[in-house]
């Protein structure tokens, strides 16, 4: 069998016509519309040629009013407002003013010196009418007598004194010597004791076995013992056996042999080094001098103000650079 293959480029439209349907022509719908007209708007000329019927949106939003014109109400002249006829009326401020009749007091005068003391007094002062008079019964003195008995020779004392309404009599008899026995005369001789005394009554007597002293026996290297140890002992079952290999022991080259070859590397501190400039202020460049390309233009509020020179028209004029007085 042998290979098939298409046409080529040049033999695919030549031959025939072309019958069937394009994927573009099976997916076109074709729609048709009327053209629109053109509308255009009317010029200054053709807008106000016919007269206008419509109704503007001002005339629309506009509520006409119809209301009377008030005549116009004007006062009398001041020479005609007072001079016909009397004013029955009441002002405003007569109608707020309220009058008010008083009798007018008497001049008190006082006496003069001289007139102050010819009669005598007859009224009360105000110390004496303040002044509230006690008069009290007077005490009769009391007085001690000489007299050395424990009765007055007046009269007798039938009361009760202070210390006496105070005083609580009370009677004790005197408490025998009570003393122990000697501790020959405590018991008769050929008698027995029955009593418990206070050091019996309180002792617990308790029974206790003679522990038995156990000493280990000899060990078996000694040679008292024959017989063969088959256990393990605790350090034996505890025991896990752990084989390792030793590691070569690692030494470091020398100095001399380590940079035969060429480093291409990059280190720790190299790749975190982050390197940066810093300069100085420009006011520290002016006022020190090692800037003379700044020339002084003016001074503010006791700042002194230095402006960049303009040598090549390259450089912008307007840096100004504030610098402390």
């Amino acid at each position: 069998m042998g290979l098939l293959r298409g046409p080529t480029s040049t033999n695919m439209f030549g031959e025939g016509q072309f019958n069937g349907t394009t994927t573009n022509k099976a997916d076109y719908d074709p729609k048709k519309a009327e053209r629109s007209g053109i509308i255009r708007n009317a010029s200054d000329a053709q807008i106000f040629s016919g007269p206008f019927n419509g109704t503007t949106t001002n005339r629309a939003d506009f509520d006409q009013k119809q209301a009377e014109r008030q005549a116009l109400q004007r006062g009398p002249s001041s020479t005609n407002m007072f001079g016909e006829g009397n004013f029955n009326g009441t002002t405003t401020n007569k109608a707020d003013y309220d009058q008010k009749q008083a009798a007018r007091s008497g001049i008190l005068k006082g006496p003069s010196d001289t007139q102050m003391f010819i009669g005598p007094f007859d009224g009360v002062s105000t110390n004496q009418a303040d002044f509230n008079a006690k008069q009290p019964d007077r005490a009769h003195p009391i007085r001690n007598t000489n007299d050395s008995t424990a009765l007055s020779a007046n009269a007798p004392f039938d009361a009760e004194s202070t210390n006496h309404a105070d005083f609580q009599h009370k009677n004790a008899e005197k408490a025998k010597l009570t003393r122990p026995h000697s501790s020959s005369n405590l018991l008769v001789p050929g008698s027995k004791f029955d009593s418990t005394t206070t050091t019996r009554a309180d002792f617990t007597k308790k029974q206790h076995a003679k522990v038995i002293n156990v000493k280990p026996r000899d060990d078996s290297f000694t040679g008292r013992h024959v017989s063969r140890f088959d256990a393990n002992t605790t350090y034996q079952d505890g025991f896990q056996q752990k084989s390792s290999e030793k590691l070569p022991q690692l030494r470091t080259k020398d100095e001399l042999t380590v940079g035969d070859g060429q480093f291409y590397g990059e280190t720790t501190q190299h790749s975190d080094f982050i390197e940066k400039h810093v300069d100085i202020c420009p006011a520290e460049k002016v006022l020190s001098r090692r800037d003379r390309s700044f020339e002084f233009k003016r001074n503010v509020n006791g700042h002194r103000f230095y402006e960049q020179k303009v040598t090549h028209g390259t450089i912008q004029p307007n840096r100004m650079v504030p610098v402390e007085a």
